[in-house]
């Protein structure tokens, strides 16, 4: 079981070796050196720079402007038909689907997922999967041939390597008591972006392609909104004052504090998925994410993620509950949303 939530919200996950041994299908991931590099320096001096626009999460073109988008980017590209196509308004945004495909859009077009049909059950020797350096060469080509008219950069932005996951099946299953070879089903290239050379955190701003073992591709998610500088400057702070920030605004008791498992310094953005936690104001901040065992469930940890304010005087943001909940505090100095 795994499940996870940001902006102080509780998760738990089993330990790896126990959902091989309980379970089929288990995944694997490698980090790229970005994003371990995006830890080391956010545990050394945080951000690159000292002082930091505040950016307008842009809105996108449109639910209905997006879905026909991609719905023509299947026709021309995969050959994928649009007969006798569903098209359905949700709460959380629209859901198009085909037979052999589906689509969901949210955040006024923003926010794409994409899966395909095609053979779902190739599978290849977890020894022969595709490497690292391949996954991210098929990855970066697709993007840059297939989705050319979606992700967009403006010059003062890169795309960053996050890392791959890998699907697996196999593994001894306790109930028959029988061992399968492990063999790879599937496998996906994440990407994030940065902006002045700082990276996006929290959620927003990441594209993913999806491969099946065939090296085909399966799918593709991304939540990839334009931005735009306010007016706005703010000062960042140091790695040591965000951090005594952070425990300031962690009411759940210390116990939870035991090991850190991220701490990622960028431009804040949970993305667009949830209407709840969609910020239209992108600011400075370190995500943290902490766990301990959990005594009351052998074989799993919980913990809590937090996306601590970095700014010395942040907006107040009802929408991001870490930065409603310090400006709240006595002393606090914070800035009013435009």
């Amino acid at each position: 079981m795994k499940t996870s939530t940001i902006n102080r919200r509780w998760f738990r996950f089993g330990l790896i070796s126990l959902a091989i041994v309980l379970s089929p299908t288990f995944a694997s991931a490698e980090k790229s050196a970005a994003w371990k590099d995006l830890a080391t320096r956010s545990n050394a001096k945080g951000f690159n720079s000292s002082r930091l626009p505040v950016l307008v999460r842009k809105p996108g073109i449109g639910n209905d402007a997006m879905g026909q988008k991609v719905i023509d980017l299947l026709a021309s590209k995969f050959g994928l038909g649009a007969s006798d196509v569903q098209k359905a308004a949700e709460p959380k945004g629209l859901r198009i689907e085909s037979p052999g495909w589906n689509v969901r859009v949210s955040d006024d077009g923003n926010t794409v997922r994409v899966r395909m049909g095609g053979d779902q059950h190739v599978f290849v020797p977890a020894i022969g999967q595709a490497s690292y350096a391949q996954i991210e060469s098929a990855a970066r080509k697709f993007i840059g041939n297939e989705l050319v008219d979606f992700i967009k950069l403006a010059p003062n932005e890169a795309l960053i390597p996050l890392g791959t996951r890998y699907v697996h099946s196999g593994g001894y299953d306790i109930h028959a008591s029988t061992s399968e070879p492990v063999q790879t089903k599937q496998w996906s290239m994440a990407f994030g972006r940065t902006i002045d050379g700082e990276a996006v955190v929290g959620g927003g701003a990441i594209v993913a392609v999806i491969f099946r073992a065939d090296n085909t591709v399966a799918g593709f998610d991304f939540d990839w909104p334009q931005y735009e500088k306010s007016a706005v400057q703010v000062d960042t702070m140091a790695t040591a004052a965000i951090r005594a920030r952070g425990r300031g605004l962690d009411k759940r008791g210390s116990q939870i504090q035991s090991r850190e498992m991220r701490f990622e310094c960028g431009l804040f953005d949970p993305g667009g998925k949830s209407t709840r936690r969609r910020l239209e104001y992108i600011q400075p901040a370190c995500f943290q994410t902490l766990v301990a065992s959990n005594a009351k469930s052998p074989g799993t940890e919980g913990g809590v993620a937090v996306a601590i304010p970095a700014a010395q005087t942040p907006m107040n943001d009802a929408k991001w509950s870490e930065a409603a909940a310090l400006c709240s505090q006595p002393g606090q100095a914070c800035r009013a949303i435009p």
